[in-house]
């Protein structure tokens, strides 16, 4: 079966008639077990989907879940987690080709500085060091 891969300048008209609508926190979640101390690992695991709806609007959700384990530990001792959904409008039809892409480079840029804050700011109310993640790297 033959595949077709996207070439760059596809992927540039599908970007350049992409606006953003709307972008919303729809879940989170922390928590800190009271004997939690860093140092500690951090694992972080990021999700994203999409729907097609009416109107070439696309609806896209975008989860983030932030996991700090002990050395030696099988659970972790701090949890964040959010869902951001976000409301886009496009004069090009998304597939499954592009949003591949996309997930990893533009829905990244749109969510990730939210993401920052969040477990910043989650750290900070749970009397724990702030932690500050790195800022997100996307490869061209």
């Amino acid at each position: 079966m033959k595949t077709n891969k996207l070439s760059p300048n596809n992927y540039r008209k599908f970007i350049k008639g992409l606006e953003l609508k709307e972008l919303k926190v729809v879940f989170t979640q922390a928590l800190v077990k009271e004997t939690f101390k860093p140092p500690a690992q951090i694992h972080i695991k990021a999700d994203s989907e999409y729907k097609k709806l009416k109107n070439k609007k696309i609806k896209v959700l975008q989860k983030y879940k932030l996991e700090c384990l002990k050395k030696g530990k099988d659970k972790p001792g701090f949890t964040v987690e959010i869902h951001y959904s976000l409301l886009y409008t496009s004069k090009i039809p998304i597939n499954k080709e592009v949003f591949e892409i996309f997930s990893q480079s533009s829905l990244r840029l749109h969510t990730w500085p939210y993401f920052r804050q969040f477990v910043h700011q989650m750290t900070m109310l749970m009397n724990l060091p702030p932690l500050v993640l790195d800022t997100i790297k996307i490869f061209a």
